[in-house]
């Protein structure tokens, strides 16, 4: 990526669920649980809410964002949301059947993994242009019980993931 919009990608992050893994957590619920804190911050980057899109990162998160120095902490992370939030072209679409989930056996911990479609500016030539994203995020459950984005990075894949759409 050439510009700094791939903190969005973060709304990206996973709509819907494979089959959980866990060696003994409700993974069931564990994901559903994710999955609506991802819902809510999905909704929030497509109203430009830059509020409701840096909700689900833990204080000292560390976001990585291709083409931009890794992001740690709420403040930088919305620093870098809210460059993201203004280009007019940005768009993501995740491709759900890439979704994958692991859940900790102490169920305090979990993983999950897309591949999705971005657009965003090209910063050299002004123009839009849609990439191939692959996405990792690690979520920890905090001491109230809500799910916190611990560690979310994302990558440009080349060409098509395979797999995907």
């Amino acid at each position: 990526m050439k510009t700094s919009l791939a903190p969005a990608i973060t709304s990206l992050v996973l709509l819907g669920a494979c089959a959980p893994r866990s060696g003994g957590a409700d993974a069931t619920k564990i994901t559903a649980a994710i999955r609506s804190a991802e819902e809510a911050q999905v909704a929030a980057l497509g109203r430009r809410d830059l509020d409701g899109a840096v909700a689900v990162f833990d204080d000292h998160a560390t976001l990585y964002v291709p083409g931009m120095p890794p992001a740690t902490g709420r403040a930088a992370i919305r620093a870098a949301n809210e460059m993201a939030l203004k280009d007019p072209a940005l768009s993501l679409a995740p491709d759900e059947a890439s979704r994958k989930w692991w859940v900790s056996a102490s169920g305090d911990l979990a993983a999950t993994s897309y591949a999705s479609t971005w657009t965003h500016t090209d910063p050299s030539s002004r123009k839009p242009v849609t990439e191939w994203l692959v996405s990792q995020t690690t979520w920890r459950r905090a001491t109230d019980g809500t799910w916190r984005n611990v560690s979310d990075i994302n990558a440009v894949y080349p060409a098509p993931v395979p797999g995907a759409r």
